[in-house]
């Protein structure tokens, strides 16, 4: 299959797109509790105690994962493998660890809806990273989009007043600003790097249960009685979000274009703002909802942008050629050049081009823009790609009947230069 999901039955039976689809629905309804979660854990236990044990009870579940999988080979290989290891657990320290850490502690002095508003633009802090990391195309909606949410945020950290120094709690609104920077930064970093996403969500529970299991001893923090509404927190954070909301959110992240994510995530902190009033009793703010109007609004005008999230050429002749990256086709590839390629780091770029026009080229020309360097084929051709793969790319670049998907796996340097003199070939002909 194309992508190695949670539930492999469900895969086969529905398209790609459509479990990328549910996947996202579904991380964003249960991940919209976890707020609320930590706001009642932070009434019921400490910090370190709660931390410890949220951790101790993701470990089991992730790990049943692997065993289910039959992953246990791939898991040592991650293991014997210091730089990726350590990558992966940092991964999950500054994601999940900032995430919980830093909201449970924020939480005690400002409310769950504006801490949810704040932290949940980290899908539109991501445009930072992406040209960056990915070298994703940034369009001018993405741009209107990134000066909404920062907009957002502004008003976030006066309070919903004109004045930036009116709000007493200016550093704790800081501390949940740096948590949207490290999931922002963290997603980015587990899209672009092709990790085994079961064996990432182990590390990353076991990375910060040890970090806190560490923490727990160093403070000599109190053990104390855990109630049931504090137990309850601990197994929905644990295991739903650590756990099985990871595996939906970013096994969707890297199916699909990261500007969709941030479409669909735009209902977040709305959800949020209705549990927090339903099961707390919070008071919802005016300046709340404009803030998140804001940021809704920037999310939607990414609707009509059409090259945003595209490969951007590092050739400035080539800066208004479409490169598409499909590497998310390709991430549980059983052909093992792609394989190796994309685990050390390469992409698979892709181009449209007309069959009749594909088919006209020199055998002899395709193999001479295959430097060595690179691995080029079309979505043709059986031998490197299946039925499951050709309708996920067909879906992200939007093939018609009448073209083709022409592909190069390798560094990316060398597979843009392989596509862009196969581009000049067919304008030079």
């Amino acid at each position: 299959m194309a992508q190695e999901c949670i539930y492999p039955i469900i895969v086969e039976a529905m398209k790609t797109k459509n479990v990328a689809n549910v996947y996202l629905v579904l991380s964003l309804v249960l991940g919209s509790l976890v707020p609320i979660m930590l706001k009642i854990a932070s009434q019921n236990i400490n910090i370190y105690e709660y931390l410890f044990f949220t951790f101790l009870v993701a470990l089991p579940v992730s790990f049943s994962f692997i065993l289910i999988r039959k992953k246990t080979g791939r898991l040592i290989s991650s293991v014997m493998n210091a730089k990726e290891l350590a990558f992966i657990a940092f991964l999950g320290i500054l994601n999940y660890g900032m995430l919980e850490y830093g909201l449970f502690y924020a939480e005690k002095y400002i409310s769950v809806p504006l801490a949810t508003v704040i932290y949940r633009t980290f899908p539109l802090v991501m445009l930072i990273f992406l040209p960056i990391m990915l070298r994703e195309r940034i369009s001018k909606y993405q741009l209107v989009a990134l000066i909404l949410a920062f907009a957002g945020l502004y008003l976030a950290v006066s309070g919903g007043s004109i004045s930036l120094f009116s709000n007493a709690n200016i550093p704790v609104i800081a501390l949940v600003i740096a948590i949207a920077f490290s999931m922002a930064y963290a997603s980015t970093a587990i899209k672009k790097y092709s990790f085994d996403m079961e064996i990432a969500i182990f590390i990353f529970n076991l990375a910060a249960f040890l970090f806190f299991a560490a923490l727990f001893v160093a403070v000599k923090a109190p053990m104390q009685p855990i109630n049931s509404s504090a137990l309850m927190a601990i197994l929905y954070v644990g295991i739903v979000y650590n756990v099985f909301v990871g595996l939906m959110y970013y096994g969707a992240l890297r199916m699909i274009k990261t500007t969709f994510v941030t479409n669909i995530y735009f209902l977040s902190p709305f959800l949020t703002f209705l549990f927090s009033w339903l099961i707390l009793g919070e008071q919802i703010y005016l300046y709340y909802i404009i803030i998140a109007v804001l940021v809704s609004i920037g999310l939607l005008i990414q609707k009509f942008d059409k090259k945003g999230g595209t490969y951007l050429s590092r050739n400035k002749k080539r800066e208004e050629t479409v490169f598409h990256d499909v590497t998310s086709a390709f991430i549980n590839t059983n052909v093992p050049y792609i394989y190796d390629s994309i685990k050390s780091g390469g992409r698979v770029l892709a181009i449209k081009m007309d069959k009749d026009e594909y088919n006209q080229i020199d055998g002899n020309a395709l193999s001479k823009f295959n430097n060595g360097k690179t691995m080029l084929y079309t979505d043709s051709n059986t031998s490197y790609i299946n039925a499951q793969q050709k309708e996920f790319i067909g879906e992200i670049i939007g093939l018609n009947d009448d073209e083709l998907a022409v592909m190069c796996t390798g560094n990316t340097e060398a597979s843009e230069k392989a596509l862009s003199e196969i581009l000049d070939y067919k304008n030079i002909r």
